[in-house]
């Protein structure tokens, strides 16, 4: 997946909440979602989703954007989706 956006119509309805969580539900395995902390809401947003799903099992890391060294870092959270039997 290479963008994950909600409109702002559709905003603060679990929308988006409940797609990633149903998207990472279908597709375990190990995943890095980047985001920029400049957009307002963003951080919140992937940490809590992120931290129900794996609980504290996650980390962040800042990566300098490539090609960019002008603009803040993008964050990057860094985790595992266990598959179910």
């Amino acid at each position: 997946m290479g963008d994950f956006f909600v409109a702002r119509a559709a905003r603060r309805r679990g929308i988006g909440y409940d797609v990633v969580t149903q998207l990472l539900d279908r597709h375990p395995g190990a995943w890095e979602i980047a985001f920029q902390a400049q957009n307002p809401g963003t951080p919140e947003f992937w940490r809590r989703v992120v931290s129900d799903a794996v609980g504290p099992e996650w980390r962040e890391e800042l990566r300098p954007v490539p090609g960019k060294p002008h603009i803040p870092p993008d964050h990057f959270i860094v985790f595992t989706i266990e598959a179910t039997s």
